[in-house]
């Protein structure tokens, strides 16, 4: 699928470019060679292991229409957080990671391929890549921005891997690709140069296939208000937003609601700043959430726990 959705925007991007007078061209190749010692581990029968990694972006620009495509290539790929005894059994990748195709003027974004977006701090919508942590969140559409005057609007629609990926039928050594799906909007509105408001909203469908091929969906509506007041000593943020969750596998008689509540102060005397901030979130275990932790660590309070399930709490 992503081959496929890749080699047709290159040829959009070509025949358009026919005429041209000019295309420029640029990459980069990174590659990486590790060696590890897996004296310890219980999966592997020897003492060492080698990785090779080798990661090849390229992009191709005409005028304000722009393409480009990011290869992986993993002989096997290295996982830095695997533990030694748990090691010595990762696969080899060979993948097209990231594709896009996108026109940007000074006012308007539209882009086709992996996407990266965010409305407001990320509580209703927060779609990235994590190399850090190995997360990825990125979604796979189509994703626009408009500025008009003090206006801003967001869109997006597409795809993006299921978190049961991968799954083998127990009926045969085969996998099943489940994706699940994304479709929202966010409106931004700058008063003035002290008050800014905003909105979101967006529908998440979760690919809850089952073994014998019976597709269906658990659906989730969110839906947030945000306001923020900045001035020259001061920034007050307030975000809140709420959920409503359809599960048919699970809870297929009842909506599950969520809420999330998140605000942040910061005041400036000088070369002495004050900062506090406040949380409080139940229910609002969502995929393309990005909850602020409201604490120094930056991790949940205790391990095994989702942020979003039920924390409250003040930093200062």
């Amino acid at each position: 699928m992503k081959i496929n959705f890749f080699l047709t925007m290159i040829l959009i991007l070509i025949s358009t470019s026919i005429v041209a007078e000019k295309i420029e061209f640029s990459g980069i190749n990174e590659s990486q060679f590790v060696y590890r010692d897996l004296k310890d581990s219980k999966v592997y029968d020897k003492d060492y292991k080698s990785y090779f990694q080798n990661e090849l972006s390229v992009s191709i620009y005409k005028g304000k229409l722009r393409a480009g495509f990011k290869i992986d290539f993993f002989q096997p790929e290295y996982d830095k957080y695997i533990a030694v005894e748990n090691a010595g059994n990762e696969e080899n990748i060979f993948d097209l990671d990231e594709y896009y195709l996108q026109y940007e003027t000074d006012n308007t974004l539209f882009k086709l391929g992996t996407l990266e977006a965010a409305f407001g701090s990320g509580i209703c919508l927060h779609s990235y890549l994590d190399d850090d942590f190995n997360q990825d969140k990125r979604t796979n559409g189509f994703y626009s921005r408009t500025d008009i005057g003090s206006l801003q609007f967001q869109f997006i629609s597409g795809i993006l891997d299921n978190d049961e990926n991968d799954i083998e039928y127990f009926t045969g050594d085969f996998d099943l690709d489940l994706y699940d799906k994304l479709i929202g909007a966010d409106v931004k509105y700058r008063v003035n140069d002290f008050i800014t408001f905003g909105i979101s909203g967006n529908q998440f469908k979760e690919n809850q296939t089952t073994l014998n091929n019976v597709e269906d969906y658990s659906t989730r509506n969110l839906f947030g208000g945000r306001i923020t007041l900045s001035q020259n000593i001061f920034e007050w943020a307030t975000e809140i937003a709420s959920s409503k969750e359809k599960d048919n596998a699970n809870s297929p008689n009842e909506d599950i609601e969520g809420t999330a509540i998140y605000s942040n102060f910061s005041m400036f005397f000088e070369k002495i700043t004050f900062i506090g901030a406040y949380k409080n979130y139940e229910n609002f275990n969502h995929k393309l959430s990005d909850l602020p932790t409201a604490n120094y660590s930056g991790e949940p309070l205790t391990h095994g726990h989702d942020i979003g399930e039920d924390e409250e709490g003040f930093m200062g």
